[in-house]
């Protein structure tokens, strides 16, 4: 089965994948694929958590295999920023302050893809508190 390229719009993998055009964890791999080959020039992903990700994606796969619908948004793949809650990844808002902090819940946001199927991948940078626009006081880096 082929990959659907990370550019296809939300509604066409979600789509591929539900039809079996596309396996979740092919979905799954490629985008962590993309993030190791291209996130050191930009510097937009701050954590992820492959394993985590692979197995969600590997549950989803035996779901559709078995006839189930686990959601719209099955095994499509997300990041959101690092000032929200994900249950067991960092919440560090970018700021050395919160460093070690980890997420005890997830943000409604979070818990509302993850009831659609849709599988988080982990965290991207943001401006310290998500106070600016240019990344520059993020513990992180620009």
């Amino acid at each position: 089965m082929a990959s659907p390229l990370p550019d296809q719009p939300v509604a066409a993998i979600a789509n591929a994948i539900a039809t079996r055009q596309v396996r979740a964890t092919h979905s799954v791999a490629d985008c962590l694929r993309r993030i190791e080959e291209l996130d050191s020039a930009f510097n937009s992903v701050v954590f992820v958590d492959p394993e985590a990700a692979l197995v969600q994606a590997a549950q989803i796969d035996a779901a559709l295999d078995n006839g189930a619908r686990p959601g719209p948004l099955a095994g499509v793949p997300f990041l959101v920023k690092d000032n929200l809650m994900a249950t067991g990844q960092p919440a560090t808002c970018g700021s050395q302050l919160l460093r070690r902090h980890m997420g005890q819940y997830d943000a409604t946001v979070v818990s509302r893809l993850k009831a659609a199927g849709a599988i988080l991948l982990g965290k991207t940078n943001l401006d310290e508190f998500a106070m600016g626009s240019t990344t520059t006081s993020s513990c992180f880096g620009a």
